[in-house]
């Protein structure tokens, strides 16, 4: 279906008009010399107030040269070099259907959810991305990252304190800065080719920037251009622990783990097909008179089950094709009066293609029964159940995932006496197209059964059996189409001196904010219930095998907020003393009204205090929240269809298939309108070594210990807890709302009489049964993770030898426990690492310069692959008596070389090459029992990437 804009156009003119009024109330005293150009904002994520001082923040900062010594072009490759930011929960090798896919990447600070992390660009939000990805049954909404090129970032700045006083909702976890250049002047064309040396994998990137300024220096147009494209890595590149799928005897297994099972993740989903002679009753379960299977020596079908087994990964990419478009346009031009307009245009286009095993056609996803008349039944006159088969000539799988975001801003910025504001209106949105062939549609399947000829789709023949003719009758594709948009109008003001303390100035800064967020889900007709199936005793409202039906939805929210800090120093330049150089404290509050749940109203209380001229400790409280998305509010019904699901209530009495599980039930995923925002706490304390001068000056040295506390947690509960709880309510004359029950029959009234009779030490209460089971997004308990950040960093002055510069920044997990689970403690467990390093040394001498870093990721263990007993090696649990499979340590070199063959003092035009390597020792990312054999949230599998770049510039300085 298509829809018009999302955003509603009452509160954008709104918007417009308080934009328009913010530059005509507020004017500047008195005017700019002419040829005064305009300057690059300061943007100091943290804080609205521009004097308070940067040791009060706990910011990591990565600027453009650390960003191009990194060689990387992705940003998940480029943000792991900051160990605050866990593993990534949406990245471009998701491939299961009904999620985030493509180009894709979303920050995951303190490994608390991509969810609980906000992106800003340029210090405003960016629009969430339109497809959600679902962690625990739970769909997660977030910022793609990958939207942004990092070849027109200035830096990139990570706030790992909680603010959601300043910035609102999603910033529980800390915020993430993208600040782009907006006043650069000159040309500069680069061309940049990376290669694994013994795979596929390959990449290449090409980016024009431009900017001049017009007139007397008062407007600057910018722009810039960028182009990426990356080659698909199949599986079968990778190692063989990666790419085999029975590893219970492969090199690189532990003696003690070789022969486990559970390493034998091969499919039972063969070319070769197992199916069932039976019939199918009126009451949808299956009624089984023989077992048998084709056997794939001789294609000859014999009675029994098999034991064969497929790899599935024979045709997998576990990298997709990338070809990603960037263009960003800037505008700034001062009045003048002095004020000044500043807008940004941004504009990301990405197109993905990845493949993967074709889908098996099995019992568990639909119960698809040859007719006793079909063509190729080998059985005539018998109903014949295809159990499994996988029909690989119907070819693998195919995703074309076609992602585009835009943006446009524009405000105007001045002095009013003493008073600095800004205003500023921004609207941005992102669609996602998502379509995938050589899926199989199960009403054309049935159709081409049902055709009186050879032509008939004939599932009893092997690899070779079928024409593609009679696949093209059953194959269908799928499109899903996603839209997310967001409208913002803020207006900041500040003042660095609003009075005296004690001497010292005292800062201040107000705001007001009104945002307006919108999405759209457009799911494929045969999803939505537009196009259905019926095979006469099964209706399933999808018509694709092997996904789940669900309805179009859309949502939206409308957020009033306003905000004041406050910046005090009780203790300063004109009262300091000996071991109380200075004493601050940063004081904020934000109000939020959002229009589908109660206001909000969140403080922060911020501490530095400088003990002398290089130590000061500092220290904070934050309330944050995390507003529901908007998925979790308004998602349209997900109807499944799902096998195994026990009545405790029935199944012991009835028999029945629908009670004891042996057939499929009705059950519905749902919004729940009624989830509260999860609210948190964060308090962080630590110190900083900074000397300014002396043999120490260039050297600095901190810490900060932080602690998360967060209530009312966001999960889902399952189809189990639902039956089991409206049990209880029954027991005590109540009932659970969310199970379904069809009204007693006299048949079951009369089946409960003689359980009863029979146990009398088991009564049954007497129920209906149960037609759907409803599972909602609930408000859970609470969790808490904690830890600590370290730094380390020193630069030597200018000397013979040229300058250094090494720098080192660690974080450590220590806590991670979730209540109302069975286990509560996460440290270590399925990818949250204890502790997480990297290291940089940068050396740089007149025209050349060289940097060596390295990244450490801990290890960490899975549940997924486990021994009764205590092993080793392995992480032992005692309470349960099992050692679970651990997942080794990965530490990865960088290098990269530069050189600039021109001085700058010598010609206007320059040419940089820089060389590097990502992944100097080739390291393979550690073994986890995992689709891929690596654990790809955390890890990655390009190996060793060498890369070449070249710049050319012409422009007044070289950066």
């Amino acid at each position: 279906m298509a829809y018009r804009s999302l955003l509603s156009t009452e509160p954008l003119r709104a918007a417009v008009v308080c934009l328009a009024l913010s530059g005509a109330v507020f004017a500047q005293e008195t005017a700019p010399e002419a040829g005064d150009r305009i300057l690059e904002e300061v943007v100091v994520t943290g804080t609205y107030i521009p004097v308070l001082t940067e040791e009060m923040l706990p910011v990591t900062v990565m600027d453009e040269q650390a960003i191009e010594n990194t060689g990387a072009v992705n940003m998940p490759d480029l943000l792991t070099h900051i160990p605050s930011i866990g593993g990534f929960e949406f990245t471009d090798s998701n491939y299961g259907v009904g999620g985030a896919r493509g180009d894709v990447a979303a920050v995951n600070m303190r490994s608390l959810g991509s969810n609980n992390t906000l992106v800003l660009l340029n210090g405003r939000r960016m629009v969430t991305h339109p497809s959600v990805t679902w962690m625990s049954s739970v769909p997660v909404a977030s910022y793609n990252v990958n939207s942004i090129s990092s070849g027109v970032l200035r830096r990139i700045e990570v706030l790992r304190d909680g603010a959601a006083p300043l910035y609102g909702a999603d910033a529980m976890a800390g915020v993430v800065n993208f600040i782009s250049h907006d006043t650069f002047e000159g040309l500069r064309i680069s061309g940049k080719h990376g290669w694994n040396t013994d795979t596929n994998y390959a990449e290449s990137e090409g980016q024009v920037s431009t900017g001049w300024f017009t007139g007397d220096g008062r407007s600057h147009f910018g722009l810039a251009a960028s182009w990426y494209d990356r080659n698909h890595l199949p599986l079968s590149e990778l190692d063989e622990l990666n790419y085999e799928l029975d590893r219970r005897q492969l090199e690189g297994i532990p003696e003690v783990w070789r022969g486990d099972t559970q390493l034998r993740n091969t499919s039972l989903f063969t070319p070769w097909a197992l199916f069932e002679t039976g019939q199918l009753l009126d009451d949808g379960r299956w009624a089984r008179s023989g077992t048998w299977h084709v056997n794939p020596d001789t294609g000859e079908i014999r009675k029994g089950n098999t034991s064969n087994r497929y790899n599935l990964h024979l045709p997998t990419w576990v990298v997709p094709d990338i070809s990603r478009y960037n263009l960003v346009l800037t505008f700034n031009h001062e009045f003048a009066d002095g004020k000044e307009f500043f807008g940004d245009a941004f504009y990301y286009q990405a197109d993905s293609v990845n493949q993967r095993s074709t889908l098996p056609i099995e019992e568990g996803l639909a119960f698809l029964v040859v007719p006793p008349d079909a063509w190729h039944n080998p059985f005539p006159g018998r109903q014949v159940l295809i159990s499994r088969w996988r029909p690989i000539d119907l070819g693998p799988r195919v995703t074309y995932v076609d992602n585009d975001s835009w943006r446009v801003m524009g405000g105007l910025r001045g002095e009013t006496g003493d008073w600095d504001w800004e205003s500023a209106l921004l609207v941005s949105g992102a669609s996602s197209s998502d379509h995938e062939t050589n899926r199989i549609s199960k009403t054309q399947f049935m159709d081409s059964l049902r055709v009186n000829g050879p032509e008939a789709i004939n599932p009893f023949a092997g690899p070779g059996g079928n024409s593609q003719e009679a696949f093209d009758a059953i194959r269908t594709t799928f499109t899903d189409r996603h839209e997310s948009e967001l409208a913002l109008w803020d207006f900041r003001l500040n003042r660095d001196d609003l009075f005296s303390s004690f001497g010292n100035d005292a800062g201040i800064a107000l705001g007001a904010e009104w945002r307006r967020e919108a999405y759209l889900d457009d799911w494929d007709p045969r999803l939505d219930g537009t196009i259905t199936f019926d095979n006469g005793a099964l209706f399933d409202e999808s018509d694709l095998l092997g996904r789940s039906a669900r309805s179009d939805a859309r949502g939206s929210r409308d957020t009033w907020s306003a905000y004041s800090e406050l910046y005090l120093p009780l203790i300063g330049e004109a009262n300091g003393k000996r071991f109380a150089k200075s004493l601050e404290l940063q004081l904020a509050v934000r109000y939020e009204n959002p229009s589908d749940f109660s206001s909000k109203i969140k403080p922060k209380v911020g501490f530095h205090w400088g003990i002398a001229d290089a130590l000061s400790i500092r220290g904070s409280y934050t309330e944050g929240f995390r507003a529901p998305n908007l998925v979790q509010l308004n998602q349209g019904t997900i109807v499944v269809r799902d096998w195994g699901i026990e009545d405790p209530m029935r199944a012991d009495v009835t028999g029945h298939a629908v009670d004891t599980g042996d057939t499929y039930r009705y059950t519905t995923r749902e919004a729940n309108p009624d989830l509260q925002p999860e609210d948190a706490e964060t308090r962080m304390a630590g110190f900083v070594f900074a000397p300014r001068d002396g043999a120490l000056a260039g050297l600095r040295l901190g810490a900060d210990f932080w602690n998360i506390r967060a209530e009312s947690a966001i999960g889902v509960t399952s189809n189990r807890e639902e039956l089991e709880q409206d049990e209880l309510l029954r027991s005590e004359g109540s009932h659970n709302p969310n199970v379904v029950r069809a009204d007693i029959t006299p048949a079951d009234q009369a089946l409960f009489d003689a359980w009863n009779a029979a146990n009398p030490d088991d009564q049954r209460i007497p129920v209906g049964e149960a037609t759907n089971i409803i599972t909602r997004y609930v408000n859970l308990e609470s969790r808490e993770i904690q830890g600590w950040d370290a730094m380390l960093e020193y630069a030597t002055p200018r000397t013979r030898a040229g300058s250094f510069r090494i720098r080192g920044d660690m974080t450590r997990l220590t806590k991670h426990e979730q209540q109302g689970i069975s286990f509560t403690d996460r440290v270590r467990r399925n990818g949250k690492p204890k502790t997480r390093y990297s290291v940089s040394f940068n050396w740089k001498f007149r025209e050349f310069n060289a940097s060596l870093s390295m990244r450490y990721i801990d290890d960490f263990y899975l549940t997924s692959l486990w021994q009764p007993g205590e092993v080793s090696p392995g992480t032992y649990d005692p309470d349960r008596d099992r050692t679970y499979w651990d997942v080794g340590s990965w530490k990865v070199y960088n290098l990269a070389l530069g050189y600039n063959f021109s001085s700058p003092g010598d010609s206007k035009a320059r040419i940089r090459l820089t060389a590097g390597v990502r992944n100097l020792a080739d390291e393979a990312p550690p073994f986890a029992d995992q689709p891929f054999g690596y654990y790809r949230w955390v890890h990655n599998p390009y190996g060793r990437v060498v890369w070449l770049k070249l710049d050319y510039a012409i422009r007044g300085e070289w950066e």
